[in-house]
């Protein structure tokens, strides 16, 4: 058997897959940027909505006595991704980082929530009430050196936009959009004892096709699966062997090899790629769902 499963890896097609795999590798290292690169992700949620009513008659919320219609939450992380540190001289005074809200949008209140490290002097600058944007300051920011930022404002959106000018950085702080937090796969199971054996099923069910990740995990299961049995199928120890218990094996053929050999490598590759996509870049310190703010105060209040 094991004969016959190394003239089967000694194929020409396994040379030339591993040839362009690598060639692919060194192109990638050869176009990898080795500068600085200050990156950001964001995550909100609408709290007050005027064209829903969320909260019942008779309550309000205020902010420095005014009542406040429309309220949302932003929280950013902005990093730096490259291994290449960023030093504030590298950050020109005439266009410092900032991160804007649409216009007329009113910042309530903005704090830097948790910084990877205090060494780094993290600092925001705004004008509560009236002004659009933040401006982000900072000592330096070695790689993987950043902070996670929380904004409470008035827009209807929760996306903000960055800019600014770093030195080595040719485009600005660049963005990975909207940040996503992966729910785990199967959290109910065994963790709810008073949840039915059906109804814990369903609810897993639910979670799963809401995960982003999960479908990139089947896709490489199934490819993974098809070269497997392809190659089981194909070594004659094991045929003869299935032949011995009763169990008959497709003879798949040239046709067989040609869609194997195709679709097999997209489902895994392509499955790769979006959970290559989908993986947290940032630090994990950063993450907002599991960083809470050390600050009880608050200067917004209900009456």
């Amino acid at each position: 058997m094991i004969n016959d499963i190394w003239l089967l890896i000694n194929q020409n097609w396994l040379g030339v897959f591993l040839g362009i795999a690598s060639l692919c590798y060194a192109i990638y290292e050869a176009k990898r940027k080795r500068g600085p690169r200050l990156c950001y992700q964001y995550t909100g949620d609408r709290l007050i909505r005027t064209d829903i009513k969320l909260i019942p008659d008779g309550l309000e919320v205020k902010f420095a006595g005014e009542v406040v219609n429309n309220l949302s939450i932003t929280k950013i992380i902005v990093w730096n991704l490259g291994p290449s540190p960023i030093k504030r001289s590298d950050i020109p005074a005439e266009d410092r980082i900032k991160f804007r809200f649409p216009k007329n949008t009113k910042i309530l209140r903005a704090e830097i929530t948790r910084s990877t490290r205090d060494i780094i002097d993290a600092k925001i600058d705004y004008q509560p009430g009236t002004a659009c944007r933040i401006t982000y300051d900072f000592n330096f920011l070695d790689s993987n050196d950043g902070s996670l930022i929380t904004i409470w404002h008035d827009a209807s959106v929760t996306m903000a936009k960055a800019s600014g000018t770093i030195i080595g950085q040719t485009k600005g702080p660049q963005s990975f959009g909207r940040y996503y937090p992966s729910a785990p796969l199967f959290p109910a199971l065994g963790k709810r004892k008073s949840l039915a054996f059906s109804d814990s099923i369903r609810l897993n069910m639910v979670r799963l096709a809401s995960n982003r990740k999960a479908f990139s995990w089947i896709n490489i299961f199934y490819g993974v699966l098809m070269l497997v049995v392809f190659v089981l199928f194909r070594v004659d120890s094991v045929r003869s062997t299935l032949a011995v218990v009763g169990i008959s094996t497709p003879n798949f053929g040239d046709l067989g090899l040609v869609i194997t050999l195709l679709v097999a490598p997209i489902l895994i590759i392509g499955g790769s790629v979006q959970l290559y996509a989908l993986r947290r870049k940032f630090p994990k310190s950063l993450d907002p769902d599991e960083v809470v703010s050390e600050k009880s105060e608050t200067d917004i209040v209900t009456a």
